[in-house]
């Protein structure tokens, strides 16, 4: 067998291993990267500070926002939740975009030309969830915690011995 040609040929478990990218409105679905959702949480971190802002704009202090909070009224409290109400749903939107890489003029912008609607953003969110399934990374996290000998606790207690303990007879 010709050595140079053997080191040459492509490994195919390099091509099986590669999800696919997916397109769907103009938007790659694709595996993400460790870096994307680090990226991403760093961002969140953010979140609080830039949502209180919003909500309570001029307010540079704790305090300061909850002496607001405990002297509103019925209008001021409707004021604040339409505000809480526009301010959501665009950091959803910024973190949306940054996540997949959809330009946020394209969520955010009404009169961009290739805007998408709810049912479209819906749509991309479920197939890019399905191309990142992390229950495989919560599995292996949910081992790596559980002590040895233990079993990791499904959320179910249906079969479990204490359960037979207590139903045997002669238990009240």
């Amino acid at each position: 067998m010709n050595v140079q040609r053997f080191l040459r040929r492509p490994d195919k478990s390099l091509r099986m291993s590669a999800p696919p990218v997916q397109e769907l409105y103009g938007v790659k679905i694709r595996k993400l990267p460790m870096g994307k959702y680090l990226q991403v949480l760093r961002a969140m971190e953010d979140l609080p500070a830039v949502v209180l802002g919003e909500l309570f704009p001029g307010c540079d202090s704790m305090p300061k926002m909850l002496s607001m909070l405990e002297h509103i009224d019925r209008g001021g409290m409707t004021k604040l939740a339409v505000r809480l109400l526009a301010v959501l749903p665009e950091q959803f939107c910024r973190m949306v975009s940054s996540l997949l890489d959809i330009p946020s003029e394209r969520l955010l912008n009404p009169d961009a030309s290739d805007a998408l609607g709810l049912a479209e953003l819906a749509e991309i969110l479920e197939a890019a969830w399905k191309a990142n399934d992390l229950s495989g990374f919560f599995g292996t996290v949910r081992r790596l915690l559980t002590p040895a000998g233990q079993t990791p606790n499904s959320g179910s207690n249906a079969g479990s011995q204490s359960r037979k303990v207590w139903a045997s007879p002669g238990r009240s």
